[in-house]
């Protein structure tokens, strides 16, 4: 099946949309533009849930909904190598993969290889249950909520993999969670419906630094191993009032979404939960998928250093997002219909 647009047009149209400025310091922030595609596969996917490329080039991804795929970008061949039951997955130093299910447990793969599991009441898992990302210092990185209804936030917990033992490194905003008194109705489904949910994220490197993605103002701080912070200054970004047109775009780009949507908020929110986790690129800088709005209705990303600095932006072309990187590439999953593609293409 044909991807549309067309591959050159699409190169053609990520090298014009890199000269359009991107709003408040887009002057300060140089404009990041793809190299053209140097790997393609004839499968297509449902739902690509992870990449994690290996030692010999060859990609190794997981498809929602109970499929693992082995793919040559140099052949261009790829084929399912296992049904599993494992939609998350995590990459380990060298060729491990870890997959997590929704009932906890750790499935160690190395290559397409299972070679070991650690069961829902293994101490690690049972504080990991959901794993942010690893470090090669020996850590997991996830995040524990509240309880239903209650409170407004959400511990960052950094967990050794050898002791299970819990550190606490920060607390992020996940959401006004009000609590219901006795005897008050519950609110209806209508009422709870969000169009921009907004829930402060964590990341890890390889190198073990954790960045802590902030709403308000919109920044990203660092956590270094030994434990101190480097606080970002508040991004560049520029106040979108979520005024009627807002509003329609993003019904246009949610014709399905659940409604009558009552609790817009008042301007357009730099990030959104919707827009997925950080991505930590190769050097251990940070991408983070911007909140789409009616001037900027395609994906984009902007690029955050290790002082929180925004050093670029990467404007994608419709239906694209990044899936993942390797050692030298970024992997690219472009939506066609009901099915999915996967590009490479060379990074830096």
């Amino acid at each position: 099946m044909a991807v549309t647009p067309s591959r050159a047009s699409r190169m053609l149209l990520i090298s014009a949309l890199s000269l359009v400025p991107a709003g408040m310091g887009a002057q300060q922030s140089p404009a990041i533009t793809l190299k053209p595609t140097n790997g393609t596969l004839a499968e297509t996917f449902t739902n690509i849930q992870g990449i994690h490329e290996l030692s010999d080039g060859r990609v190794l991804t997981t498809d929602s909904p109970v499929r693992m795929v082995l793919a040559d970008f140099g052949s261009g061949h790829a084929a399912t190598v296992s049904d599993v039951t494992w939609g998350m997955m995590t990459l380990f130093p060298g060729d491990t993969t870890v997959l997590t299910a929704m009932q906890p447990q750790w499935v160690f793969l190395v290559g397409t290889h299972p070679v070991g599991m650690l069961a829902r009441d293994n101490p690690v898992v049972a504080a990991a249950p959901y794993i942010v990302g690893v470090d090669s210092l020996g850590h997991v990185l996830t995040t524990t909520g509240p309880p239903p209804n209650a409170g407004d936030s959400a511990s960052v917990v950094l967990v050794s993999r050898a002791t299970a033992q819990i550190d606490t490194v920060a607390l992020i905003w996940t959401g006004v969670r009000r609590v219901i008194s006795a005897g008050e109705p519950i609110p209806s489904a209508a009422s709870q419906v969000t169009a921009f949910p907004v829930s402060e994220m964590a990341a890890i490197t390889i190198d073990g630094w954790i960045a802590v993605i902030r709403k308000d103002p919109y920044r990203v701080d660092w956590r270094l191993p030994d434990g101190t912070w480097r606080h970002g200054a508040p991004l560049p970004v520029p106040a979108i009032p979520l005024d009627d047109r807002e509003k329609h775009a993003f019904l246009i780009r949610y014709p399905n979404f659940p409604g009558p949507i009552t609790n817009w908020p008042d301007v357009v929110p730099p990030f959104s939960s919707r827009s997925g986790h950080p991505l930590v690129l190769p050097d251990g800088n940070l991408l983070l998928l911007r909140t789409p709005t009616a001037d900027f209705p395609d994906p984009r990303y902007d690029m955050i250093d290790r002082h929180g600095q925004l050093i670029g932006r990467l404007q994608m072309p419709p239906n694209s997002t990044i899936a993942g990187f390797g050692s030298k590439s970024v992997y690219v999953m472009v939506k066609d219909g009901t099915v999915e593609h996967l590009e490479r293409h060379p990074w830096p």
